[in-house]
């Protein structure tokens, strides 16, 4: 009993499970002709809201560059990203305890930006994005260089989104997830860095 009640606070306390939440609850709100709580009324679906729109990425008080990461354009896109952000998220945050909701949150940032950047610069800055893949492939990145001998099994999922997301969303959804594999060496190196100094 003591065991399991362990494994409950453990599970209650970590952000993986509340950024799971919301991802969750943002799609339960989406619905057409949107109004939350009958105060906030929206002229399009909440996802679609936070969704990053890249011909227009600063808009709305600059709200998707964090949130778009989060919105999903259906359940299973959801369900789908959902599984593999809480592997990656769990042997990383494993690692990482402390910092683990600031670190995911500034990785989302740098990411949505990157890719505001990259779209624009290749000209192919049309459309939105949105979801929480190319996150979870940051996080099993710099997972598997920390340990390799450990973590070498999140190379599949990492190889299965590259190929599903370039076969059925083509090159923003592609740019996207190698940018998320980027910023993840890069958060490698920093953590690595970080240790060294301390």
């Amino acid at each position: 009993m003591t065991r399991t009640r362990s494994v409950l606070f453990l599970i209650l306390k970590s952000p993986i499970l509340y950024v799971s939440l919301l991802c969750v609850a943002i799609q339960a709100l989406s619905t057409d002709g949107q109004s939350l709580f009958g105060r906030l009324s929206l002229d399009q679906p909440l996802n679609i809201w936070l969704s990053l729109d890249l011909g227009d990425p600063f808009s709305k008080l600059y709200i998707p560059l964090i949130f778009s990461t989060f919105s999903h354009i259906s359940a299973a896109h959801l369900f789908a990203n959902l599984f593999f952000f809480v592997v990656s998220a769990y042997v990383f945050e494993s690692r990482n305890r402390v910092n683990f909701l600031f670190q995911i949150l500034a990785m989302s940032l740098v990411i949505n930006l990157l890719i505001v950047g990259v779209t624009w610069s290749l000209n192919i800055n049309q459309g939105n994005t949105l979801g929480i893949s190319a996150l979870a492939l940051s996080l099993a990145t710099c997972s598997i260089l920390r340990r390799p001998q450990l973590n070498y099994w999140l190379i599949l999922p990492i190889m299965l989104s590259l190929w599903v997301g370039t076969e059925n969303y083509g090159r923003v959804t592609l740019v996207g997830h190698s940018l998320g594999i980027l910023v993840g060496v890069s958060a490698y190196l920093a953590l690595r860095s970080n240790s060294k100094l301390a």
